[in-house]
């Protein structure tokens, strides 16, 4: 295909050669002049020709350039959706075989599995077959506290459930009318019926009797001050000790004076639980 630039410059440079030549020649024949324009005419409307049917062509080169740039685009575009997807399922492939391929555990070891499972089984139905040694309740009750508890001395394994029963009545009797006595008289044998120590201020006392044989009622107010009480509260609590431990004949009282009695059952029990 032959270049416009070219042929435009061939024509132009003809027609530069025609206007020099007529401009040498004094031409007074109009018909000659007439045919001269003519003849530029001629080459004026080739030229103008050949650019017109050379533009297109360049418009086309740039389409067909445009078209292919674009289908190289969407040809990368799809190249990239298949790698994605190929990637994907490459991943997936990946995944479930690593699931098939775990290991699993041979018979052998199926079986020690199972042994371990039994061997546990078997534990835990042993060990609830032997429940542990139920702790003692303090009873709610005074009335439920065994007999025996009530014999306040003497050899209690020598007595009949006769004998006993009359202790337990014989106690109950002595029951002080100071409500704040009775409560602790009550406290001290459900708490010895069950194996527990009775409440604090009754432990208080009765360590400071037996750590002195004989207590007086300011040795024992000196006693609960030791522990935290203030001065009335520690004489209230003394003069409520004094009464329970005579009562129970767990000491003999001689005015503000308290002497351990070494033939008191409950003290016995009193020291086997401090002990």
């Amino acid at each position: 295909m032959q270049d416009v630039t070219a042929i435009n410059t061939d024509v132009a440079a003809t027609m530069e050669s025609i206007d020099m030549a007529l401009a040498d020649l004094d031409l007074e024949n109009d018909e000659v002049v007439e045919e001269l324009d003519a003849a530029l005419e001629d080459l004026e409307a080739i030229a103008e020709e050949e650019a017109v049917v050379e533009e297109p062509e360049v418009v086309e080169e740039q389409e067909v350039e445009a078209a292919a740039e674009e289908s190289t685009l969407t040809a990368a575009a799809i190249d990239d959706d298949l790698l994605a997807d190929l990637d994907l399922e490459l991943a997936r492939t990946e995944a479930y075989n690593a699931q098939e391929s775990a290991p699993i555990a041979s018979e052998e070891e199926q079986e020690a599995i199972k042994a371990k499972g039994a061997a546990r089984a078997k534990k835990a139905s042993s060990g609830s077959s032997t429940p542990r040694a139920a702790t003692p309740r303090t009873p709610r009750d005074i009335n439920a506290v065994p007999a025996e508890v009530f014999v306040l001395n003497g050899d209690v394994a020598a007595m009949d459930d006769a004998a006993k029963d009359a202790a337990k009545a014989a106690t109950m009797a002595l029951l002080p009318k100071q409500v704040k006595v009775a409560e602790k008289f009550e406290n001290l044998l459900m708490s010895l019926a069950a194996g527990k120590l009775p409440s604090r201020y009754t432990v208080v006392a009765y360590k400071a009797l037996a750590a002195r044989k004989t207590l007086t009622s300011a040795d024992l107010v000196g006693a609960y001050k030791a522990e935290g009480l203030k001065e009335g509260t520690a004489r209230s609590q003394s003069g409520q000790m004094m009464n329970l431990f005579s009562t129970l004949q767990i000491a003999d009282r001689s005015g503000q004076t308290l002497t351990l009695r070494e033939d008191s059952n409950l003290a016995a029990r009193l020291n086997a639980l401090l002990s």
